[in-house]
This record gives C-alpha cells, sequence and structure tokens, in this order.
C-alpha cells in the first residue's frame, strides 16, 4: 500500500465532524503524510490500551497541539485528560479550540524538569 492509500484509508476511517486543525497539524498533513500518520498510529495504539477501561485519568505529555488528546476524548471513557507540552504556541491553540470540561492543556518543561535542566 502506498503512503496516499494509508491516508486515504486513514480519512475514511475519520468522523465526519468538522474540526479546524492547529497551524503545526495542517503542516504535517501537507509536508509528510508519513509524519501524520505516525502521530495518528501514536494515538489509536494508546487508544487500544485504554478502550476497555472507565473513568481514567490521563495524561499525555508531548501532546503538542492537543490533536491526540482530541481523539482519546472522542474515542475513551476518561474523567479527564491532561496534555502537557513546552511548545507555548501549541498549548495556546490548544487551549483556544479544544480545551472543554474533561480536556485541559499546560505549558510546561517536563524534559527539563525530570532530566536535570531546570
Amino acid at each position: 500500500m502506498t503512503e496516499l492509500e494509508r491516508w486515504q484509508e486513514v480519512m475514511r476511517e475519520m468522523k465526519a465532524e468538522p474540526l479546524t486543525l492547529s497551524p503545526k497539524i495542517s503542516s504535517t498533513m501537507r509536508t509528510s503524510l508519513t509524519g501524520m500518520l505516525f502521530i495518528l498510529a501514536r494515538y489509536k495504539f494508546g487508544m487500544q490500551m485504554m478502550r476497555n477501561r472507565r473513568g481514567l485519568k490521563i495524561i499525555d505529555f508531548g501532546c503538542n497541539d492537543g490533536i491526540g488528546d482530541l481523539m482519546i476524548r472522542q474515542n475513551i471513557d476518561a474523567e479527564s485528560i491532561l496534555g502537557v507540552d513546552f511548545d507555548a504556541d501549541a498549548i495556546k491553540w490548544a487551549k483556544e479550540n479544544l480545551e472543554d470540561d474533561i480536556l485541559h492543556f499546560e505549558e510546561a518543561d517536563f524534559l527539563g524538569k525530570f532530566f536535570g535542566g531546570g
């Protein structure tokens, strides 16, 4: 299967709900279908591990603009989802466009905190 065929398959499986994408994820879609498929696969794998559990509290370190967290929000029974990233612009976009009563975002340098940078 070619890269284009894989992407077309993913698009068919996505819900028909309208969604405005962030500038970063839009750029990834335009420039790297493989990169976009990698992002989607990462979250699909995680959702398969969570699918039979209820009332989860989820933290996603490295959430970027939160598109994967939105996928989790739409497909998993979660009590709360917290997306964390050090990219201020990505977190700002996620807060303005995706945040709701369950889905939240926080800007934090989690790498520096845990690996000696601050």
